[in-house]
């Protein structure tokens, strides 16, 4: 039997950061800065939440963008409570406002002249339900409590429905890919998930590690990011996934409690977190080329605990608290 040698670099890579965004970390210590838009001429958007529920539900949130070296803010609709960017590109974001109780699927668009800083929001649709993933021609997806309802555009909207499918983005051949789910755990998240895409109809499924020992805590299986070529990062069984051309490799696997896939880049590296000895703290990490880097203490003074996504160069984000701020960074390769 062979056994694969996984190696830590001890020294992380140098990197150039940035600071792209920051709010107060409450007394909770549960603040969040989720990047969900990262393009090549450095867009940078998503969201930022205060605090998070006792199940990792999310209120409150702040839209916000980043460009030409500054932040903003996004505005939302007229009686709306908060908002999230969900996906997008330079010159179109996408996502939600909660307005009177319920999700509104919105767009915001730079001004002609003053760009992001006096951004537009409109309302795109009058359905329940959030807009999640925006394709390059133009199509947009909406997903209502975890499942697809509509796809189109503003002025066109054609119904659809894959059940309980989770929808996370649209392959490079226009297929939606996500995670099929037989239940919801506490704070709105599916349960007991299966990772795979959809070819029209049909159900493609990608395998997944066996199911732990009768006895143990049942775990899902799912994948959360796709590059080009197809590759897939995820989690199985609680355990780094990464699916190439279709087949499981779990490289990380009996290293932590658990570890999960979080990003993949267009040359296959591959962001994540881990557990580490401490239950209160985490790891970040760059699994690339057979070697695992731990990314936790690349910026001095501010621990990171959560990673972004990458951009087609391969620069990526990432988060951590510094003092009573909670930041989120550009890391960029010297």
């Amino acid at each position: 039997m062979v056994v694969a040698a996984v190696l830590v670099a001890l020294v992380a890579p140098a990197y150039r950061s940035t600071l792209i965004f920051k709010l107060d970390e409450t007394w909770s210590g549960r603040s969040r800065i989720a990047c969900t838009v990262m393009t090549d001429d450095l867009t940078i958007a998503g969201w930022a939440c205060e605090s998070l529920g006792h199940h990792s539900e999310t209120t409150l949130s702040q839209p916000f963008v980043w460009s030409k070296g500054k932040s903003f803010v996004l505005p939302l609709p007229r009686k709306a409570e908060y908002g999230k960017v969900l996906d997008g590109n330079d010159q179109m974001l996408i996502g939600s406002a909660w307005v009177d109780y319920d999700d509104c699927p919105v767009m915001w668009t730079p001004h002609a002249e003053q760009g992001w800083a006096k951004a537009k929001v409109t309302k795109i649709s009058k359905m329940v339900g959030q807009a999640i993933v925006l394709q390059a021609d133009g199509t947009i997806w909406i997903e209502h409590e975890l499942d697809v309802v509509a796809r189109g555009e503003p002025d066109h909207w054609d119904p659809i429905s894959f059940g309980q499918f989770n929808m996370k983005g649209v392959d490079a051949r226009g297929n939606p890919y996500g995670n099929m789910y037989d239940g919801i755990f506490h704070g709105g998240r599916p349960a007991l998930t299966k990772p795979g895409s959809y070819f029209d109809t049909t159900w493609i499924p990608l395998p997944i590690a066996p199911a732990q020992p009768a006895g143990n805590v049942i775990t899902d299986s799912q994948l959360t990011a796709v590059n080009s070529s197809g590759d897939t990062v995820g989690h199985s069984e609680r355990q780094l996934a990464i699916w190439t051309k279709g087949k499981l490799s779990q490289p990380l696997n009996g290293m932590h409690r658990w570890s999960f896939g979080r990003a993949i880049s267009e040359t296959g590296q591959v962001l994540g977190e881990a557990s580490v000895a401490d239950v209160d703290k985490e790891m970040v990490f760059l699994w690339a080329d057979g070697k695992l880097t731990d990314l936790t203490f690349t910026i001095p003074g501010v621990p990171l605990d959560s990673v972004g996504r990458f951009n087609p160069r391969g620069d990526f984000t990432v988060s951590g608290v510094m003092k009573t701020e909670r930041r989120l960074y550009l890391l960029q390769a010297r």
